[in-house]
């Protein structure tokens, strides 16, 4: 059970494991922010596993940028075309449609590609999506630290600034 750490300034800082979070909670070094509904026993009483923490002291995190390539893609679109919102990881093939095609100069960039069904792709040819008649669901052009925390657990949402 993973838990999200958050800076004084209640920023994501990352996530640590519920037993690291447990010994800072322990070293008076960590609030509880939003609890779990697990409980470990101890000798005297339960404790409760947090879900969310907050350091008392500010610390400096660097954030990570990710690579481009074909899987982050995949996970920047949490599997669904952009076109239709038809949720590709169980339903069939996933394509990756570049949004100003390739033969009229379109480079493949985090916000020239997009996560596309087949039948979409096909439709969209070797057009523009306004030419095509098509629209992109908004989301994310180029994936953060902050929307990959989004997707470990739905309970932080409320604690990553995702704009």
């Amino acid at each position: 059970m993973n838990v999200l750490v958050l800076n004084s300034s209640y920023m994501p800082a990352g996530v640590i494991g519920w037993r690291k979070s447990i010994k800072l909670l322990f070293m008076n070094k960590a609030d509880i922010i939003e609890p779990s509904e697990y409980m470990i026993k101890g000798i005297n009483r339960d404790y409760v596993i947090p879900d969310v923490i907050r350091l008392k002291y500010y610390n400096r995190v660097s954030y990570t940028s990710y690579k481009y390539c074909r899987t982050n893609i995949y996970k920047r679109d949490r599997y669904r075309c952009r076109y239709c919102n038809k949720l590709l990881k169980l339903t069939g093939p996933i394509t990756i449609d570049h949004i100003v095609p390739k033969s009229r100069g379109g480079k493949d960039t985090w916000e020239n590609t997009i996560t596309s069904c087949m039948e979409c792709n096909h439709k969209k040819g070797d057009l523009t999506p306004e030419e095509a008649g098509l629209v992109i669901t908004p989301g994310s052009l180029k994936p953060t630290y902050f929307i990959n925390l989004a997707t470990l657990n739905p309970k932080w949402i409320k604690y990553i600034p995702i704009a």
